[in-house]
């Protein structure tokens, strides 16, 4: 913990007050206040404790007093009440105390009464009755007209069910809970409308990959156009700037950005292009459309994108439709067959590689190459998932085996020696992250920007995450951002088993077709969202489980996006 000075004082002063950001919104603001102690348990704010998916929303553990007796067996102190007293609040912090708001007046239940949150996974079966989540007493909140009309304690489940899933109410949510939700679409204010017509555009399956159904349709049509509205009703938010800082108000409020809204609702399919969604080094409209490719033809080109384990092209799709140029790496023949018609139609923009990427030292022990390619290795082709397939063997079990192929063997250094130095990196590619990273470092050619996948905690503990954070840092990053991957995922697409012929719903992940989400200035943290974080917040959540308790029941996984200063 040293290396990333966890332990001074300072430290810990200034992580919770970056980490500050929505808890004016969210819960009881005495449980995220500012004193500071030298103690890991002090992580504590509103994301961190209670948008957690583990123990049936109880929140992060180490945030609560617990109720086991002390060491002289007496009985712990009672929880205090609903609406305690601050000083009380924060001696006994509980899930109830810290993550719920006393709201007189507000609808519950018949008697009008506060009651004690019973602990189910159906937050109306709980009877939170006179509580809420989302503070609408907030001034700035208050002025918001999208959000008038969503008081209700049905309106406030919503909202918190959106903010508690990053976005994706069908990520999880019981069938007859999100069926609860969808129907109460009719009594929400703009918000909710916005954020329940997205969960019907993300939860209605395509008959075919790219044609959405006219529900969805419809659906997404309705989500842009009250988009639009709150958005523009949070851009004139007192104290939000037009550079990102309308992003973050919005995720603070919400859990989800702009940016990942439009990102779900025009990346869909590797035939349709549409409108950036991010303007990427601060040029209007993003680097995408006419004019990029009007710049690479006449020699002025745009900047470079490596995208190492393409799968099936949907990340590079995103990167072009930005204006980037891009070089895929992708081991399996078929998907690199399959994208290079696909997008053929960004000719000299996007060079594909069938390549398996392997360490410097790797590559040395194959031999001397002549040219970029020129060494083959034996890559493990997985019968039911192509993103699984690998160099590994152990990555592929025999009986998920659909054989072996020989690949050309690549270095990340050899692609910058071949094409240039990048703008940014994305890896995902079972296994190289770590071979890649430290041949762009021997090449001098570590990139502004750079995704890969983070290790999974729950196999492997955080050691391996705090590592990848370590060499990171070690090569010049210094802002990070953890990303869940199920919101981009999340879509399914009709299909018929080739065992029983029935129809069946098929991930988009799972036909190869899985995406990463926004890269870079538009990736968002699970907790901080837009905003970056430093190593030394990154290395303390993973050292303490980090974002484990978000995956703990729904599966889900994260990348880590990081940024040079």
């Amino acid at each position: 913990l040293r290396v990333f000075g966890l332990c001074s004082a300072s430290f810990w002063a200034a992580l919770l007050t970056a980490l500050a950001h929505g808890a004016e919104f969210w819960g009881s603001p005495a449980c995220w206040g500012s004193s500071v102690e030298e103690d890991s348990s002090l992580l504590r704010r509103h994301g961190w404790c209670c948008l957690s998916f583990a123990r049936q929303f109880l929140g992060h553990p180490s945030c609560w007093a617990h109720d086991d007796e002390d060491a002289s067996g007496n009985e712990p102190p009672a929880q205090p009440p609903l609406g305690a007293s601050a000083a009380a609040v924060v001696e006994r912090p509980s899930f109830e105390t810290c993550c719920l708001l006393v709201v007189e007046g507000a609808s519950g239940g018949e008697s009008g009464e506060v009651s004690v949150y019973a602990r189910t996974l159906g937050m109306l079966e709980g009877r939170p009755e006179g509580t809420r989540h989302l503070d609408l007493r907030e001034p700035r909140l208050a002025a918001l007209r999208s959000l008038s009309g969503c008081d209700s304690s049905e309106s406030d489940e919503v909202l918190f069910a959106v903010k508690l899933k990053g976005g994706c109410l069908p990520c999880s949510t019981p069938p007859g809970d999100l069926d609860r939700y969808i129907a109460l679409v009719g009594k929400m204010c703009d918000a909710g409308r916005m954020l329940l017509a997205l969960t019907i555009f993300i939860a209605t399956p395509e008959e075919r990959i790219g044609y959405p159904l006219t529900e969805a349709v419809e659906a997404r049509d309705e989500t842009l156009r009250l988009l639009q509205v709150v958005e523009n009703e949070v851009r004139a938010m007192p104290g939000v700037d037009e550079a990102g800082g309308t992003n973050a108000m919005f995720f603070d409020i919400f859990g989800v950005t702009p940016p990942q809204i439009r990102y779900l609702l025009h990346h869909t399919s590797l035939r349709d292009d549409y409108p950036p969604i991010f303007a990427y080094l601060g040029q209007g409209g993003g680097l995408g459309g006419s004019d990029a490719v009007k710049d690479a033809d006449s020699g002025g080109a745009p900047p470079l994108m490596f995208d190492i384990g393409m799968s099936g092209g949907m990340d590079s799709l995103f990167y072009l439709v930005h204006g980037f140029r891009v070089v895929s790496v992708e081991a399996n023949p078929l998907l690199a067959i399959d994208v290079s018609g696909a997008m053929s139609r960004y000719g000299k923009r996007l060079r594909i590689l069938t390549a398996a990427v392997i360490s410097d030292d790797e590559l040395a022990e194959l031999g001397t190459p002549t040219r970029l390619g020129s060494e083959e290795v034996e890559f493990y082709i997985h019968k039911s998932r192509p993103d699984f397939s690998a160099l590994d063997s152990e990555r592929v079990p025999l009986p998920d085996r659909a054989g072996t192929v020989p690949v050309r063997a690549v270095s990340c250094g050899q692609l910058v020696a071949t094409y240039g130095s990048p703008f940014g990196v994305k890896i995902d590619a079972e296994g190289a992250d770590h071979a890649c990273l430290t041949s762009l470092w021997r090449a001098g050619a570590v990139p502004p920007y750079l995704s890969t996948e983070l290790p999974n905690l729950l196999k492997e503990g955080s050691a391996p995450a705090v590592e990848l954070v370590r060499l990171l840092q070690s090569m010049g990053y210094r802002g990070f951002k953890i990303c869940r991957q199920t919101l981009y995922n999340a879509r399914t697409v009709l299909g018929v088993s080739q065992e029983t012929n029935e129809s069946i719903m098929v991930s988009r992940q799972g036909i190869g077709l899985g995406a990463s989400g926004p890269f870079g200035e538009a990736a968002s943290d699970y907790l901080a969202g837009p905003r970056w974080r430093a190593a030394a917040e990154v290395a303390a959540e993973l050292a303490d489980g980090g974002p484990v308790w978000a995956a703990a029941t729904i599966g889900e996984w994260f990348d880590i996006h990081a940024r040079r200063q």
